[in-house]
């Protein structure tokens, strides 16, 4: 049974969780306090920034000598999501902040494989669970009117799970694997006003033990007021962890849509 098998781990977004996102920045939109926000400038701001991420996952996931292939394109946005919440949180004070990052994903797949030179299918599914926390202080090397780069350096916990189920009809094969590691985390992240309502902002982070995690994220953002924005852009996050046994070496990467709130 060892080999390589080919997956799609693709995404769904219910129309629940669109309409919960616009619901909640309308509705924070309107509680929005101008002369507050601005009176208290000199000391911390919080922001947060609640989002979806229409991810899809694609690498090698490898358990002895099992393979497995996960396989998803850009436009393949539609199969099989769980569970999934992102969100971010920043406070920030002159030159200083502190930004917190998670998110939490659930993908699973299945196949029949009737291919193979056997008399019956083979039937596999797979589900991988990846969950991940960044807690990061930031430095603002650079604050101009029309933008600011801060140079960033935290700790990120990251957690994977990978069940395969494979059945025939003869017997049941479960293989389960996981990992739990801590990583240093160094990075840049830039903001640059396009104009009094439009903006752009990148952030770019590597772990420090290794080459084992990047992450790279790009948005555009449109200011309601002064303290609402709703934000479109990608993420990129590739994974590398291996051990004796197992091994996750994967990229998640799609669009991602939200808004923040300043307060």
């Amino acid at each position: 049974m060892a080999g390589l098998f080919t997956f799609d781990f693709r995404h769904r977004y219910r129309n629940g969780l669109s309409t919960w996102l616009v619901a909640h920045a309308l509705l924070l939109t309107f509680q929005c306090n101008p002369t507050h926000v601005q009176a208290e400038t000199a000391d911390w701001e919080f922001y947060i920034a609640p989002y979806a991420w229409g991810l899809g996952l694609d690498g090698n996931i490898s358990h002895g000598p099992y393979h497995f292939r996960a396989d998803a394109s850009f436009s393949d946005l539609w199969s099989d999501l769980n569970w999934g919440g992102m969100g971010a949180f920043q406070a920030q004070k002159g030159k200083f902040g502190i930004l917190v990052d998670g998110l939490y994903v659930d993908l699973s797949d299945d196949v029949s494989l009737t291919n193979l030179p056997l008399p019956f299918p083979v039937d596999i599914d797979i589900d991988n669970k990846t969950s991940t926390g960044l807690l990061a202080a930031t430095f603002r090397v650079l604050d101009r009117p029309g933008g600011f780069v801060d140079l960033m350096a935290g700790y990120r916990y990251w957690s994977i799970e990978t069940d395969v189920d494979i059945s025939v009809p003869i017997a049941n094969l479960d293989v389960s694997e996981g990992a739990d590691w801590h990583d240093g985390q160094l990075g840049i992240r830039g903001h640059a006003n396009l104009s009094s309502r439009f903006y752009i902002e990148g952030m770019a982070l590597t772990g420090t033990r290794s080459d084992r995690t990047t992450d790279l994220t790009a948005f555009a953002g449109f200011r309601i007021n002064d303290c609402t924005a709703i934000m479109a852009g990608f993420r990129r996050i590739s994974i590398d962890y291996r051990n004796s046994l197992y091994r996750f070496d994967a990229t998640l990467h799609g669009p991602a849509i939200g808004f923040s709130y300043k307060f």
